[in-house]
């Protein structure tokens, strides 16, 4: 039971540094100081895209603390 409530935990602690990692990203490649046309966000669609990961992993998080 304790293996299964750490791995949980540190499935949810990896997710919620990739949400962490996605909204420092989406932030920096919003700006318009980025002149990398890789990096900067073209348009609201992938700023969209971005949000919506981290939503879903945010949901994914939420599922996991709650079995």
């Amino acid at each position: 039971m304790v293996n299964i409530e750490q791995e949980k935990l540190n499935e949810a602690t990896y997710m919620l540094l990739e949400i962490k990692c996605l909204a420092r990203l989406g932030a920096l490649a919003s700006e318009s100081c980025i002149d990398d046309n890789e990096l900067q966000l073209q348009d609201n669609l992938e700023y969209y895209f971005v949000l919506r990961q981290i939503t879903n992993l945010v949901v994914k998080i939420e599922n996991l603390i709650q079995d």
